[in-house]
């Protein structure tokens, strides 16, 4: 202890004594709840005034709580009627249950207590040696310790805990149970200031940053806010190995403590010496001076609370309609841009269905010059078989004329002085008949390539 710095000293000090008021308001906040409870199971209240809001409020809580003996005061203490508003007919058995269990083992039940309150203090001293508030270092640990109590006997209803209760089970109930509501409804606990930045007390308790001190490893998640509100060590009965897989990695600068987990035994001893050595007027005098704090803290607060809310909402509200904007914005961005497309298919169709018009408009132009040209051709058809029936009939004529020639030959061949007449007559007819003929190759000649097919297989049988 000589071989320590005098500034390590008084430090280490300041410490220990932080540690001494937050266990003994920390074990005196919660002594008192269940002495209270207590007081309301060993008799119901006499309702002399009806319209007393805190008298109607212990007959309400009170009538379903099982109940032995005599009158109780209806003089109520804030965290009195915090207690009574958190009581109904679901859990007064479970607070009828713990009650009894303390009143039979009070002196255990303090022993807990003092221990679990170290194991906190010890876990969040990091926080805890920084914090201060109006009424000074002291004040700020009996606010921490306040809601800390608050949190644990809301955990231990919800968790309907009656008996057999473990150091473990304090140092959840501060880790898991829930602080006193504003006047907002908002869980916030006491109001704590680290140097000039102000910090709720349950936020302490749910967003600092796990702290492993013998790794020196530090995690977060999304529910922490570690660079504002620091780390803390772990407690014994967290899992180490699940924080490490759940939990994300962080790095920062390994915190400076003063405190070791071996001398908590002896610091355990020597805070319920410090806790026993408190005096009934002590206590009266620290009543007076804590009740005239909270008047004066609540009516500095109140106003820095609402204008709080009221920005803390109005920039929710802004952000809402930021984000709604936004998401209006891009969806009528991409509304554009299916019409743009819509619009684009349908000129695509168009041009599409302009296309299809056009081929059938050609197609039926095909078939008018198609139906035309079959008349054409029906009709040419038809003059050639006419031509043909000529043609034919002129053979026949030719045939019988030239075999009159070849008779006319014959016979001026045989006289050897054939008549002038005759044979002009023949020449005649020879001249006729080669017209004829050569008109009909005209028109065959002038005819359609399939025309003149047809023709040529009209001629092979007709000459057969």
């Amino acid at each position: 202890m000589d071989n320590t710095p005098l500034e390590e000293e008084n430090t280490r000090e300041t410490t220990i004594q932080r540690l001494r008021e937050f266990s003994y308001y920390l074990t005196e906040n919660i002594e008192k709840n269940l002495t209270f409870c207590l007081t309301l199971l060993e008799d119901r209240p006499n309702t002399k005034k009806p319209n007393s809001t805190s008298v109607t409020a212990i007959s309400t809580i009170a009538t379903p709580i099982p109940y032995i003996g005599k009158g109780i005061s209806s003089a109520l203490k804030e965290g009195e009627i915090y207690i009574l508003n958190k009581i109904d007919n679901n859990n007064s058995r479970t607070v009828a249950d713990l009650v009894y269990y303390f009143s039979d083992n009070k002196e255990s039940m303090r022993q807990l207590l003092i221990e679990s309150s170290a194991d906190v203090f010890y876990c969040f001293e990091q926080q805890f040696t920084k914090i201060t508030c109006e009424g000074g270092p002291r004040r700020a640990m009996q606010k921490l310790a306040k809601d800390a109590a608050n949190r644990i006997f809301t955990h231990f209803l919800k968790n309907k805990q009656t008996k057999n209760v473990s150091r473990d089970d304090f140092s959840k109930g501060v880790m898991f149970g829930d602080s006193v509501k504003n006047k907002f409804g908002v869980r916030t606990g006491k109001t704590v200031k680290n140097d000039e930045t102000e910090w709720k007390t349950s936020s302490i308790y749910k967003k600092v940053g796990l702290f492993f001190d013998g790794t020196n490893e530090f995690f977060g998640n999304e529910d922490t806010k570690s660079k504002k509100y620091g780390y803390r060590r772990i407690f014994a009965w967290e899992n180490a190995d699940e924080i490490r897989e759940k939990w994300s990695h962080e790095s920062s600068q390994t915190p400076e403590y003063y405190l070791n987990k071996e001398e908590l035994p002896q610091l355990v001893a020597d805070i319920k010496e410090y806790v026993m050595s408190k005096t009934a007027t002590e206590e009266a005098m620290l009543d007076r001076e804590k009740k005239h704090e909270e008047v004066m803290d609540d009516q500095r607060k109140k106003h820095e609370e609402v204008v709080a809310t009221f920005v803390e909402k109005f920039r929710e509200v802004i952000e809402d309609l930021r984000r709604n904007y936004e998401e209006i914005k891009a969806g009528r961005e991409q509304s554009e841009v299916i019409v743009t497309i819509i619009k684009e298919e349908r000129t695509v169709q168009e041009e599409r269905h302009q296309e299809i018009a056009t081929k059938l408009s050609e197609i039926h132009t095909g078939v008018v010059e198609t139906r035309e040209g079959q008349v054409v051709l029906t009709q040419t058809t038809e003059n050639i078989r006419n031509d043909v029936c000529e043609i034919k009939t002129k053979q026949e004529e030719f045939s019988s004329t030239a075999v009159e020639v070849r008779e006319a030959i014959q016979q001026v061949s045989e006289q050897k002085n054939p008549s002038l007449g005759d044979l002009v007559r023949d020449n005649y007819e020879v001249k006729k008949m080669t017209r004829v003929v050569n008109k009909v190759k005209e028109s065959i000649s002038n005819a359609e390539p399939k025309v003149r097919r047809e023709v040529k297989k009209g001629l092979k049988k007709l000459f057969r």
